[in-house]
């Protein structure tokens, strides 16, 4: 769960970075009365919340600066409330790369309303195929 300090500096840097612009352009649009497509969208982002694009969006934000050589495709899945991220590792899988997709999955869960719930899997590719959950978020290329 989140922690009410983490809750409040994750608003305020979403405050500080997407609504105090939005606002300052809205005040200079409503004086002309034309909003442009940039700000239509944000507003339109600000009044949904669709589970799955939030899930894209912020497991591709959460594995900047997490993946490693050993990592080669990460798929996720969204059922109801509850997330699965899955982790596919070339070799046996290591307590960092637990920690690493744990990492991940911590910051995915962040971006969500309290209610939802993350399970993180760490798997070797030497276990079998990987099988596609709802969509990849990483593939590394084939060399």
């Amino acid at each position: 769960m989140l922690t009410e300090e983490l809750l409040r500096s994750r608003l305020l840097l979403l405050f500080v970075h997407l609504v105090r612009p939005f606002r300052f352009r809205r005040r200079v649009h409503e004086r002309s009365g034309v909003l442009d497509r940039q700000d239509a969208a944000i507003l339109s982002v600000m009044n949904t919340f669709e589970p799955l694009l939030t899930l894209k969006l912020s497991v591709q934000r959460a594995l900047l600066g997490e993946v490693t050589d050993r990592l080669v495709r990460v798929t996720c899945g969204l059922k109801d409330r509850h997330i699965q991220i899955r982790a596919y590792f070339s070799g046996r899988v290591t307590e960092e790369d637990i920690e690493r997709i744990q990492f991940v999955g911590a910051e995915v869960i962040a971006d969500f309303p309290e209610g939802y719930t993350i399970d993180e899997t760490a798997v070797s590719v030497d276990d079998g195929e990987p099988e596609m959950l709802d969509f990849w978020a990483f593939i590394r290329a084939k060399q």
